[in-house]
C-alpha cells in the first residue's frame, strides 16, 4: 500500500438508544435501564491510510494516543471515515455513543479480521467486542467528559440493558428482561444541547436543594419500571414512566418549552418523562393502550415522532458488516 492507497473499508451499523430510567442519576451511584431505537441508526465505513501512528479524524485527534495504546500498536494510519446517519445530534438518542461503538468495532476489525471481497457479518469474539466497548468509551468520554457507560453499552449490545453501579469500581452491565413486547413514543422537542453541559448543570445542582431525596425517588421508580418490564405489569410501567418523569421535572432537566407537549401528553392520558440528557431532545411517552399511543403519535409530523417497540428478549443483536 502507497501513502496515498487506502484500505478496503470496513462498514459497521449501531442503533439509537432511549434511556428508560437513570439519566444523570446514573453518574451519580444509581442504577439505569436503556433500549436500542433500531429505527435511527448509524452507519461507518472506515479506511486507513499508512502512518506510523493511529491517528483518528477530528474533532477525535485528542484521544488517538489512547486508543493507539488500547489496540496496543497493532492498528495504524489516518483513519477515514464516511458517516450516514439519521440519528439526531443534540437530542438524546446516542448519536455520539452510536459513533463511538462503530468506530470502535470497525478499528478492531481493522486489527483482527482480513478484509476480502466477500462480506464478513456477525457478532464479534467476546475478548473483541470488550476490546471495542473500551474504545468506544475512550471516545465517548472524550466527547462528554464524565460518562456512565449505559449509552455505549445500549448501543454495543443491540438490546435493552440495566447497569448497576460497583462502589469505586466501573458499572455492571445485565439483560433487562422484557416479558411482553412494549410500545415508547419519542416526541421531538425541536431543542438541541450538549450533553456535557447538562451534566455539568445537575453536577452543581447535586451540592444544594434536596438532591438526596430525588435520588431516591429515581431509585425507587426505576425498580418499578424494572419490575414492570419483567411481570408484563403495563399499569406499573406506566406510573413509573410518570413517576421517573417528574423526578427529572425537579431536577430540572425537563426544559420550559416542553410544556405544551406535557399538556397535550396528560390530556391524552400518557405518562411523559425526558431521556438522555434533557435540556431539549426528545420526551418519551407511555400509554398501557398501545392503540391510545399510537393515535396520539399521529398526530404529530412524522420527522417529530419515532414510533418504536422493545421486544420481549434479552439477549444482543449486533449487527457488524465488512465490506471489500
Amino acid at each position: 500500500m502507497t501513502q496515498t492507497q487506502l484500505t478496503p473499508a470496513i462498514t459497521v451499523q449501531t442503533p439509537a438508544k432511549a434511556i428508560l430510567a437513570g439519566e444523570h442519576l446514573v453518574l451519580h451511584g444509581a442504577s439505569a435501564i436503556a433500549v436500542p431505537v433500531w429505527e435511527r441508526s448509524l452507519t461507518l465505513r472506515l479506511a486507513l491510510r499508512s502512518g506510523d501512528r493511529l491517528v483518528l479524524p477530528e474533532p477525535l485527534t485528542s484521544c488517538s494516543e489512547s486508543v493507539h495504546a488500547l489496540l496496543e500498536g497493532q492498528v495504524t494510519g489516518f483513519v477515514r471515515t464516511w458517516i450516514t446517519s439519521d440519528i439526531p445530534m443534540g437530542a438524546g438518542l446516542g448519536s455520539s455513543a452510536a459513533l463511538s461503538v462503530a468506530l470502535g468495532r470497525a478499528l478492531v476489525l481493522a486489527r483482527t479480521t482480513t478484509i476480502t471481497n466477500t462480506p464478513v457479518r456477525g457478532t464479534l469474539e467476546p475478548d473483541d467486542e470488550a476490546l471495542a466497548r473500551r474504545i468506544a468509551q475512550e471516545i465517548e468520554a472524550s466527547i462528554h467528559g464524565k460518562a456512565s457507560g449505559i449509552d455505549t453499552a445500549v448501543v454495543a449490545y443491540g438490546s435493552p440493558v440495566r447497569l448497576e453501579p460497583e462502589g469505586e469500581g466501573p458499572p455492571s452491565i445485565h439483560p433487562l428482561t422484557v416479558t411482553s413486547p412494549q410500545t415508547f413514543l419519542l416526541l421531538d422537542t425541536g431543542l438541541r444541547r450538549a450533553t456535557s453541559e447538562q451534566i455539568r448543570r445537575v453536577a452543581t445542582s447535586s451540592q444544594q436543594g434536596d438532591f438526596t431525596g430525588l435520588m431516591e425517588q429515581g431509585r425507587l421508580h426505576t425498580d418499578d419500571l424494572i419490575e414492570g418490564l419483567a411481570t408484563g405489569d403495563n399499569e406499573q410501567i406506566f406510573e413509573a414512566v410518570q413517576d421517573l418523569g417528574h423526578v427529572l421535572q425537579n431536577l430540572g432537566v425537563e426544559p420550559a418549552a416542553a410544556a405544551p407537549l406535557r399538556e397535550r401528553a396528560t390530556a391524552a392520558g400518557l405518562a411523559l418523562k425526558v431521556t438522555g440528557a434533557g435540556g431539549g431532545g426528545f420526551l418519551l411517552a407511555y400509554s398501557p393502550m398501545v392503540d391510545d399511543l399510537k393515535e396520539f403519535a399521529e398526530s404529530f409530523p412524522l420527522q417529530k415522532r419515532i414510533l418504536f417497540t422493545v421486544p420481549a428478549q434479552t439477549s444482543a443483536t449486533i449487527r457488524v458488516r465488512s465490506h471489500g
